[in-house]
């Protein structure tokens, strides 16, 4: 990421930040400058393939009525649980095989 990229995402963190917490906390720009301070970068991209997955695997929870579940899969907290690494190899296996 370009430094203008990052000055970027860390003044979209900055806002997300303050809308959550309400108007009587810091304003964004000091909010910005903290995350600067701090160092704080964004996030890695996220493999679309994971992205779709991690879909996949969330309505299966559901399904089961497991909405804790689906709701931590969504957010990526259960990349590391067996059923989302055995989808995310079946999935990538099946694109392969139709290339």
């Amino acid at each position: 990421m370009t430094n203008e990229e990052i000055d970027k995402a860390r003044a979209d963190e900055a806002w997300r930040l303050w809308q959550i917490q309400g108007a009587d906390h810091p304003q964004p720009a000091i909010i910005a400058a903290r995350l600067a301070r701090e160092g704080w970068t964004p996030p890695p991209p996220v493999d679309p393939d994971l992205l779709a997955v991690r879909e996949i695997v969330a309505k299966e929870w559901e399904y089961l009525f497991y909405r804790t579940e689906a709701r931590k899969t969504r957010s990526g907290a259960n990349d590391l649980d067996l059923a989302v690494r055995a989808a995310l190899a079946a999935y990538k296996a099946g694109k392969e095989a139709r290339s």
